[in-house]
């Protein structure tokens, strides 16, 4: 059973690389070239700045992967303002914008149940009727 999808911290994402990795800490600052001091801070809930946690970032992606956030839904508007919080070159402003459009979108989806068709179900196909040649 899955917790909750909400935007990971720095310390669980490194906990996540180091079991996916099953390194210690000595070589995962290795990796990042670090201090085996700084990832154990980064352990105790640190947060690095700018380049080191775009590494962390990364290395997450590429060693634990995106499976539980790709596929659980994300329906919390704080989870929503996080993960719009993470595309580069959004303004705060932009952020704020686009959680207004989604929220609108959520509701007008939630007051209309969309009808789904199954993709094998096509159309009913309703016959044409060439017009009687006048007599």
């Amino acid at each position: 059973m899955r917790a909750s999808v909400r935007a990971m911290t720095i310390d669980e994402k490194v906990r996540a690389i180091l079991r996916a990795t099953e390194w210690n800490q000595q070589k995962l600052a290795e990796y990042f070239d670090v201090s085996q001091s700084t990832v154990h801070r980064w352990l105790s809930g640190a947060e690095p700045e700018g380049q080191r946690r775009d590494a962390i970032n990364d290395a997450y992606a590429r060693f634990v992967g995106q499976d539980a956030a790709s596929t659980a839904p994300i329906r919390d508007a704080d989870e929503i303002r996080k993960l719009l919080e993470q595309i580069d070159g959004l303004k705060p402003a932009d952020v704020t914008a686009l959680l207004s459009v989604i929220k609108g979108f959520q509701q007008a989806n939630s007051a209309q149940p969309e009808q789904v068709r199954p993709r094998d179900q096509s159309e009913l196909a309703i016959p044409r009727r060439e017009p009687s040649p006048s007599r």
